[in-house]
């Protein structure tokens, strides 16, 4: 029952106080621009590297990327939260070795991909 619900649930909820801050940001168009680039750059970033490392990465147009592991990807998930990462793994969608990253700053997907690189050490080929 727990994983159904693990399937369905919202990943990162958000309270009222965060929806009138979004809202308020949807308004700003410089902001939503920026952030769009932003997004879109890093996007490629983080999937060229990932591929670069061997990984099979998915198409996206979103705010996150999905690669193949090539490993158990939850237990790939618990070592990159120990690390202070969080990803999310795809296994209840019958993805077992896949993870999907949301697409942070740049700092932040740097700090992905240097976790990611200690936890999974070697170029994968």
């Amino acid at each position: 029952m727990l994983d159904a619900l693990l399937v369905i649930r919202e990943a990162f909820g958000t309270n009222s106080v965060a929806q009138a801050a979004a809202t308020a940001a949807l308004g700003d168009a410089p902001h939503v621009r920026r952030s769009v680039e932003m997004n879109r750059a890093e996007r490629a970033r983080v999937a060229g590297a990932l591929r670069e490392r061997g990984f099979a990465v998915l198409p996206s147009l979103a705010n996150f990327v999905t690669f193949d592991t090539g490993a158990e990807g939850r237990e790939v998930f618990q070592r990159l939260l120990a690390r202070g990462v969080i990803v999310r793994p795809l296994d209840p969608y019958a993805m077992r070795s896949w993870l999907r990253v949301s697409i942070g700053t740049p700092e932040e997907n740097t700090a992905f991909l240097a976790a990611l690189a200690a936890v999974l050490p070697g170029k994968r080929s």
